[in-house]
């Protein structure tokens, strides 16, 4: 068995990478909490004409599910950064002599998921 190998890591910027993701994430959510917000407070436009009409029968869906999709994507950062957290942790406690014994079969191997899911949905007005 070799020796495990000398890491001269400084695990610190990990955890400054991890907690600053985890900000951006919060920070991110609260920016789009106060959005909707905003735009709540707007209330309904009058619609008079066909034209408008149609703008908000394709809007208002579309602007739920915008308001969503950023909010996952503010979560998402902070997802990105327990990772990080759980990277870093993984790395210091790590076995490196088992590292040897490892072959490329015990590597999981990793597909994309599927993003269909995040396709816009229906055509433009």
């Amino acid at each position: 068995m070799s020796e495990p190998p000398q890491l001269d890591a400084d695990l610190s910027q990990h955890t400054v990478a991890a907690t600053t993701f985890r900000d951006i994430g919060a920070d991110f959510v609260a920016a789009v909490n106060h959005a909707v917000r905003e735009l709540e407070e707007l209330g309904n436009w009058p619609i008079e004409e066909e034209s408008d009409r149609k703008f908000a029968e394709w809007y208002a869906p579309k602007r739920v599910e915008m308001m969503k999709l950023l909010g996952q994507f503010g979560l998402a950062y902070g997802d990105v950064g327990d990772k990080l957290a759980i990277m870093r942790d993984n790395v210091a406690v790590a076995d490196w002599a088992s590292a040897d014994d490892m072959t490329v079969q015990d590597v999981p191997a990793y597909e994309l998921p599927d993003l269909q899911g995040f396709m816009p949905k229906g055509p433009m007005p």
